[in-house]
């Protein structure tokens, strides 16, 4: 989401209200600059988040998707059903919502 408002601001062109992303320039001329503690991609099927050992993913369809990226990261493993990771579930599920709540997005 952040790709084109960042496309826009280093072509110089105004970025549109409508888009739901923020230019990452300001990180592109400060490396120490941080965003966000996790990534948001969007797909026809669903969205997905990313932390740096996590990746959760909820579809139109309401199934939901986790993986442990530190020990699969290649997601051979949805975890989304395991009891010893209902916390962990909980947990991407609720920085899920506050992270798509204001986003107009149809997910």
């Amino acid at each position: 989401v952040d790709l084109f408002p960042t496309a826009c601001k280093l072509a110089g062109l105004p970025i549109p209200k409508s888009v739901q992303g923020r230019s990452l320039v300001p990180m592109l001329k400060d490396s120490n600059l941080k965003y966000e503690k996790s990534a948001l991609s969007f797909v026809s099927k669903g969205t997905s988040l990313r932390t740096a050992n996590w990746a959760y993913m909820k579809y139109r369809d309401g199934t939901e998707e986790l993986y442990d990226m530190k020990n699969d990261p290649q997601q051979f493993s949805n975890l989304a059903n395991q009891a010893k990771f209902r916390n962990q579930l909980r947990s991407l599920r609720d920085l899920f919502s506050k992270r798509t709540k204001d986003l107009t997005y149809n997910q």
